[in-house]
């Protein structure tokens, strides 16, 4: 499963806007994964959801006006925990 944060509907297209995903299955691990060694990628989160992993991530990291790494890594970690909030998922660990 693939959720994509958005207002109202409003298509994660826009690239003035952040989107945040996630991911749930052992197979999810592969798409917060970075190419060479395995490790996770920068502004990824995982934790696990009834013995299966989920990851967290930004998904549209185009430059906004007015919003820096900071605020993004602080918008992802409340995505985050929100969706292990309502999942019931523990060992939450971001990766930035």
């Amino acid at each position: 499963m693939t959720c994509f944060s958005a207002e109202g509907g409003e298509s994660t297209q826009n690239p003035s806007r952040l989107a945040f995903a996630s991911w749930y299955g052992d197979w999810s691990n592969r798409l917060t994964a970075g190419d060479d060694n395995g490790e996770p990628r920068s502004m990824t989160a995982t934790a696990y959801c009834e013995s299966e992993a989920a990851n967290y991530a930004l998904v549209r990291s185009q430059d906004v006006p007015g919003v820096g790494v900071a605020a993004r890594q602080r918008m992802l970690k409340l995505f985050a925990r929100d969706e292990v909030r309502r999942r019931g998922c523990s060992g939450l660990r971001f990766h930035f």
